[in-house]
């Protein structure tokens, strides 16, 4: 199994998805953006510590204008990375970019098969987007694309819509989480396993949740402006939630006893 780390190098994002703690207007933690410098120190480490790296946590990456500069770097070290795009700003100059790089996955979000289901999940254009993802496929660069759609009430019935619209690309259809209780919704049950636990995230000032599902930050396992990203992860904190969830006992622990991911 690859291990990887997301790594929130701004929190500016074009959408308003619905199906985001971000997007639905419930993060309330301060925004930023992380430096250069702390970002390259940040994947240096996780590198050395066997991790892919993924330089977006929430955000969505092509509103980093630095995005560039750190597929380069990410190029000059031999590692590939995973990608996370509402595909909304993809021009063709900028789909070209993406196309000279390797990525272990790219995924990209279209959560509506219709225009009033996408647009009222997304708050983006329906038929820009769809223009500027058979674009970005049609280059043939990027085998490891696949186009996901998480479903809810609002747009369930759209389902069938979305497949057809996609027919011959590369997608998925899963449900949606309630991020750790964020959303709302019924929280874990006896016995479950969380693999989310083990995807570590950072946030834009170097806090580090206690996973990629903890978006505003209720369980900060360190710092990385005062420790190591191999102290932090062989912390106490981090390591309780670990044994916790190989016993399956996640329940017992909040925020995981809020968190519906299965």
């Amino acid at each position: 199994m690859i291990k990887f780390i997301k790594i929130e190098t701004t929190t500016a994002c074009n959408a308003n998805c619905l199906i985001c703690p971000l997007g639905a207007g419930m993060v309330k933690r301060k925004r930023g953006r992380m430096s250069t410098k702390f970002f390259f120190e940040i994947v240096d480490q996780a590198v050395e510590l066997g991790f892919e790296v993924s330089a977006f946590f929430m955000n969505e990456p092509l509103m980093e204008s630095r995005i560039f500069e750190f597929f380069d770097y990410f190029k000059s070290i031999g590692k590939q990375q995973r990608f996370s795009t509402n595909a909304g700003l993809i021009t063709k100059e900028m789909a070209r970019k993406l196309a000279q790089y390797q990525y272990e996955r790219f995924t990209i979000s279209f959560h509506g098969g219709n225009k009033k289901d996408y647009e009222k999940m997304m708050g983006l254009n329906f038929e820009k987007t769809i223009s500027n993802i058979k674009y970005l496929i049609s280059l043939g660069a990027i085998p490891n694309y696949v186009i996901s759609m998480k479903i809810t009430e609002e747009n369930k019935n759209s389902v069938n819509d979305f497949k057809d619209l996609w027919k011959g690309y590369k997608f998925t259809v899963g449900k949606a989480i309630n991020w750790a209780g964020s959303l709302g919704g019924p929280g874990w049950t006896h016995g479950r396993r969380c693999h989310a636990l083990g995807t570590p995230c950072v946030f834009w000032d170097g806090r580090m949740p206690l996973c990629c599902l903890d978006a505003e930050g209720k369980v900060i396992v360190g710092d990385l402006r005062e420790q190591s990203l191999k102290e932090i992860l062989g912390g106490q904190i981090y390591q309780k939630y670990f044994d916790f969830n190989n016993k399956g006992k996640l329940h017992e622990l909040y925020p995981c006893s809020a968190c519906d991911r299965e």
